[in-house]
């Protein structure tokens, strides 16, 4: 039995809407013969670093999502709830869903397969030592601010950029207090460590994975393939994070 300063749940957001896929249902798109939806919620469920998973998932899918959840022999799935009208209303549902016991958040887009069991270690590892963190890698573009008519205003070092992935963890309090304290601009936020910083807490980036890729468009889907194609032969099955 874990110590309650060590326990940690999951948070699968798997409530969007995924306009940008013309019609392909991304999480039911199939990767090395498993939906794209079952890949994380099996890491999370594997790994003995995370000892709760709660899933949420839009109001009007829930019946056809969870038959499709069921295919999938889980022991740590403690709840499913109903998503919200935004990315911020879905994870705050998340949290309210999630109930006492835990310590530890680890908020993870549904979208994002390809989650190593490194990864969810890195994480929570970093997490436990600054209060919260997220999973990004560096810019290896060089970047370029523009206004809204795409003129160039800034060029920020490519060494201070980085890109943010999911998980993003924090402490479970903290997160949720957070979360309830900035619903009134809710539509300011694009996740987590946005919300963190409005309420005033230090949030720090841990290497997340090239692998890591979000689900957005068309184009995502082949690198998917190769990616799931090649995941058990990777080092230690972590899809290439060592």
């Amino acid at each position: 039995m874990s110590a309650p300063e060590e326990r940690a749940v999951a948070i699968v957001v798997a409530a969007g809407s995924g306009a940008r896929m013309n019609g392909i249902d991304k999480l039911l798109y199939p990767l090395a013969g498993a939906p794209a939806i079952h890949w994380s919620l099996r890491a999370f469920d594997e790994s003995p670093l995370v000892h709760g998973i709660v899933l949420v998932l839009a109001p009007g899918r829930r019946a056809e999502m969870e038959k499709v959840i069921n295919e999938l022999p889980m022991t740590k799935l403690t709840a499913i709830c109903d998503g919200g009208d935004s990315r911020y209303h879905s994870v705050l549902n998340g949290l309210r869903a999630a109930g006492d016991g835990y310590a530890w958040t680890l908020i993870h887009d549904a979208a994002r397969p390809f989650l190593s069991k490194d990864v969810i270690a890195r994480g929570l590892t970093a997490a436990r030592i600054t209060g919260a963190a997220i999973a990004a890698t560096p810019a290896t573009d060089s970047i370029k601010l523009c206004d809204d008519e795409r003129r160039i205003v800034g060029d920020p070092p490519r060494m201070t950029v980085w890109l943010a992935q999911t998980p993003q963890i924090g402490r479970y309090d903290l997160l949720l207090r957070a979360y309830q304290e900035q619903q009134f601009r809710f539509d300011q936020f694009t996740d987590e460590a946005s919300v963190l910083h409005a309420a005033g807490h230090e949030t720090r980036v841990f290497p997340g994975s090239e692998h890591n890729i979000k689900l957005t468009t068309p184009a995502d889907l082949e690198m998917a393939d190769y990616i799931a194609a090649r995941w058990d032969k990777e080092p230690a099955g972590a899809g290439g994070d060592g």
